[in-house]
Parts: C-alpha cells; structure tokens; sequence
C-alpha cells in the first residue's frame, strides 16, 4: 500500500502562524513553568568561546518540526530526527561553542550528552524580567488578548525576536533566530505608530550579509553524532568559531573579516567532506554606536528602552557589535530531507520491488 505523503495526510502543515504561536506559548513557559537547574553559571567560563542564544522562539520553532517529524514517525514507522542533531547545524553554521537556552524542564539538553557539554542555561529572573518588559511594552498599546488573536500573529514575531535580542545582547551574544530579522512592512498598518515608528527604526538598523558557513549533511545517522562531537572539539573547528568571533568586534569592519570565516570554514569542509556541506547562509549585524543608542534603543516604548540603552552603552565600550544569524533556513532543510527519508524509506519495505523514479 503507498502511503499518502501529502501535507494534508501527514497533518504536518506548520504555517507561519502557528510557529509564532507556539514560539509565544514556549516563551510564557518562562513564567509559569520553569525552575532553576544547577549547571556552570555564565560567569564560570574560563575562556573566550563563541557563544550563541537559542531562545524561546527558536524552541518553539523546533519544537513545532520536531512534533511534526514525530506524526510522520508514527504514520511511517521510521525513526524521525531529534532536537540534537537538529541543533548541531547550528553549531556549524555559526561556529558555535556554547549554546544559551532557556530553562524549561522539558528541554531535550537535560537528555542529550552533546547539549549538556555545549549548553549554559540563561538565567532565569533576568530572562523572565525582560519578557516581562517587553510584554508590557506591547501590551500596553494592543487590545487585550493580543496574544491569542491571529490578527497580532505579526505582532508575535516581534516580540519574540525584541525579547530574544534583549536575552543575547544581555548574555553578549550572538543571537540563532528561527526567522531571522522580521519584516515591519506587515505591521504598519496594524500597530499603532508608538510601537511601530521605534521598532521600524530598530529594524532598519540591521544589516545584512551573506557568507559561506558550513552545515551538516542532511540526514544526521546515529553513528555520525560521535563524529560530530569529535569535529566540534578539534582545533579547526575552535579556529573557525574564532574566526566567527571576530565578526562581533566592531573595531573590524564585517566585510573585512567575511573572508577569515569563509576560508576557515573552507579549510573545515575540506577535511570532513563526508559529513559537512559549504552554503551560503545570511547573517545580520547591528553596529552600536551613539546615534543607535539615542534615536533606537531609546525610543522604543516602556521600560525596554532603558534597559536597552544601558546594554547598549556596555557594547559601545566594549566595542562589540551584535550578530544575528538566520537558522529558519537550517531547520527547514533538515526537516524536508528527514520527511523525504521516511516517506521513502517505509515506502520501499512496503513496495520492495517499486523503482524510484525520483532517483533515476
């Protein structure tokens, strides 16, 4: 019997909405549901490391293709991707040495040895503090129940991403987004000029570039995890996450440290081209200077301006710039090459003698 693989059958249709639901629903979590987990605190890094925020957005994201992975498993028979494996493109393609995530008790880096290794919790009152700024700044020029209303489902992409730069910014890291820099044009017409002039403004300000970054292979095999792993701890690697580093010094111009990284990433690939793939990936960089400071950070509305001028001045005399880097595209790709697996997969044990034109 083929099995039906439309989207419909599957019951994976993730839309746009629906992510940023669920990415607003994980980041509630952060209020009613999460408790401190003793692991080495922020301040116990010993050296300089890549570090990089996964925030509840990006969870949420995950979390909506992880659940979809698991209803095709189910249908299929065929084992899914997890949040592991998911998360070691991540690393690759931003040269990243510690992940920051938030602290939810169902998170799978209490289970995954690689995660627990590579993962520092962000703390706790302080992520909830600036939810709660941000959630007040919104609230406060939106109806009540914006947050379930679809008609504010791109006031909910906003959100989370002010909040999860608010997280990494605080944390002096880069920041992994799950939709990279959120489009305004949408919400001009729909929020009101108090929250949509400053946040347009904070929007504009945003760069973007594009460099070749490296990622895995596809399908990420069980047995491959261990090589991973190995990769990740070999002095190459630690140089191409330097070489990522330096994209945060603002003392640098981004266009003359692009061809450090792409080179290290180059040299990487080419000793591990089993496993690893060159692609161009965006990233986007906020430069911070005084005029951002003044005309961005504090004209955005409520509380969060403070709190992101004060941040801000810490960048500027630290001279570091912050580093967004796209990882919806990462996800995705992942996601549609372990469905096209499965589908395949049980198709064949199911039709032993069926010829697959895909391929031919």
């Amino acid at each position: 019997m083929a099995i039906d693989t439309s989207e419909r059958h599957l019951g994976i249709s993730v839309s746009a909405t629906c992510e940023a639901r669920h990415a607003y629903r994980v980041h509630y979590i952060i209020e009613r549901d999460s408790q401190l987990v003793r692991n080495k605190s922020l301040d116990e890094e010993t050296a300089p490391m890549k570090k990089a925020l996964v925030g509840p957005s990006l969870i949420g994201f995950l979390s909506g293709y992880s659940d979809a992975l698991q209803v095709v498993e189910k249908i299929t028979g065929e084992r899914g991707a997890e949040l592991e494996n998911i998360l070691y493109a991540s690393a690759f393609q931003a040269g990243v040495e510690k992940f920051l995530v938030p602290n939810f008790k169902n998170l799978s880096v209490h289970d995954s040895q690689f995660l627990a290794k590579h993962s520092n919790f962000i703390p706790e009152k302080e992520s909830a503090y600036h939810y709660r700024l941000v959630d007040s700044a919104f609230s406060a020029y939106l109806p009540d129940g914006w947050h379930n209303d679809d008609r504010f489902s791109v006031a909910w992409s906003l959100f989370a991403f002010v909040a999860d730069l608010l997280d990494a910014m605080s944390a002096n890291a880069s920041l992994l987004s799950a939709r990279g820099v959120p489009d305004i044009a949408e919400a001009r017409e729909l929020l009101p000029s108090e929250l949509s002039v400053p946040l347009e403004n904070l929007l504009i300000s945003v760069t973007e570039f594009q460099t070749p970054s490296l990622v895995p292979v596809k399908v990420i095999a069980k047995s491959n995890v261990k090589k991973f792993s190995e990769i990740i701890s070999s002095d190459l690697f630690s140089r191409y996450a330097a070489a990522q580093e330096t994209l945060d010094d603002a003392k640098k111009s981004v266009t003359s440290t692009l061809p450090s990284v792409a080179q290290s990433a180059r040299t990487l690939f080419a000793r591990n081209k089993s496993l690893l793939r060159l692609k161009s990936s965006s990233l986007s960089v906020i430069e911070i200077t005084p005029k951002i400071i003044d005309l961005v950070f504090g004209k955005l509305p409520g509380g969060i301006a403070e709190v992101f001028a004060k941040i801000g001045f810490k960048y500027l005399e630290s001279n570091n710039r912050v580093v967004i880097y796209d990882f919806g595209p990462s996800i995705r790709e992942v996601f549609s090459a372990n469905l096209i697996r499965m589908i395949k997969d049980a198709d064949a044990k199911q039709n032993p003698g069926k010829v697959d034109l895909s391929e031919s």
